[in-house]
């Protein structure tokens, strides 16, 4: 398969972070079904990777996998149409340590 490019599907406007998503496999395993797996990253305005998640889903007839912020953009919620579900917490900005002054936005401690 052609690597596909990443798209950008959600951004959390008071934080500046947004979802990028791309299809890293895509096949068929039948009449009508399949699998794909797309990889999720989370980007920081600066475009680091703040998080990232990789989901695969068997299809049939169609597929999709969305995702999206929740929880007031401390999570990211993947869902994939084949019932699939993944709740990937930030630790970055406007994440659950964003307010512990003991951790950078990576949630790693800091050096006090």
């Amino acid at each position: 398969m052609t690597e596909m490019p990443w798209k950008r599907v959600a951004e959390h406007a008071p934080t500046g972070n947004r979802i990028f998503q791309r299809t890293v496999d895509f096949s068929h395993t039948g009449n009508n079904e399949g699998t794909m797996t797309d990889k999720i990253e989370v980007r920081d305005p600066d475009g680091t990777v703040i998080a990232s998640t990789e989901m695969t889903i068997e299809w049939e007839y169609f597929g999709s996998i969305d995702a999206g912020f929740s929880d007031g953009g401390k999570t990211v919620t993947v869902r994939g149409s084949d019932g699939d579900l993944e709740k990937l917490p930030l630790n970055g900005p406007g994440g659950p340590v964003a307010d512990d002054p003991t951790t950078d936005k990576f949630g790693q401690r800091r050096d006090t």
